[in-house]
């Protein structure tokens, strides 16, 4: 146990994050019960605690250089999955309001038991983007809204604009191609009303990432998000 506190709390130090020894606790029980649900569920592809830690949590930890992750007061984390990267968000900004976005039962009951046992500002909420978008609770409501390994950018945004208040922030976690993903969402940043698009490398080593953070300029058309399965056959 030991051992792996204290490599989480190198890794996260390598990207200039520093943990104290509650967060670092925190994130390490988290890391072991996905190891544990995914034994039944398949949460993440990662097998093992160190795997986890290294492919995931610090991953997710990177958003954290982030000033727009800092001003936001609530977050949404779409397609969230095992809560990545919206748990270690919530255990390392236990101040601000962070909200789950699965639609996977199993998953969702996943989250919901890790928001009670690791006592977390968060609330899970199990249903579609393209639904949930169009709902006036959710719809217009939030800072800032993450996605990690959920879908192009075309259909990422699509999915995420219409949940953010004019002037709050996407943010989205892409690999090397993201400068290709970028072009192909030149009509979806037009048509939602997007822009500003900042990019922020925190690769270490052979690890390429980059962090696209985009501000929602004016309101979104009511049209987006479309119904169910179509940002995806039919991409902006």
């Amino acid at each position: 146990m030991k051992e792996h506190k204290d490599l989480l709390v190198s890794l996260a130090g390598q990207r200039g994050i520093s943990l104290n020894d509650k967060a670092a606790s925190k994130l390490l029980h988290y890391a072991g019960e996905i190891e544990r649900w995914s034994r039944v569920y398949n949460l993440t592809g990662a097998a093992g605690i160190e795997k986890i830690l290294r492919e995931h949590i610090v991953d997710s930890l990177s958003l954290l250089i982030l000033k727009s992750i800092h001003q936001a007061e609530n977050i949404l984390d779409i397609g969230t999955g095992a809560g990545l990267p919206g748990i270690v968000l919530a255990i390392l900004l236990p101040e601000t309001e962070i909200s789950l976005l699965e639609a996977n039962g199993k998953k969702a009951r996943f989250l919901k038991n890790m928001v009670i046992d690791l006592g977390l500002n968060a609330s899970v909420l199990e249903g579609r983007a393209e639904e949930l978008g169009h709902n006036g609770l959710f719809r217009g409501r939030y800072d800032l809204v993450t996605a990690r390994a959920l879908a192009r950018m075309n259909i990422l945004l699509e999915l995420s604009v219409p949940f953010l208040r004019v002037g709050g922030h996407v943010v989205a976690m892409k690999g090397p191609d993201y400068a290709a993903d970028i072009a192909e969402a030149t009509r979806a940043l037009e048509i939602l009303q997007c822009g500003d698009l900042q990019v922020t490398n925190v690769s270490i080593s052979e690890k390429q990432r980059y962090l696209l953070d985009i501000t929602k300029l004016s309101p979104t058309p009511e049209t987006y998000p479309r119904r169910t399965g179509i940002p995806g056959k039919r991409p902006l």
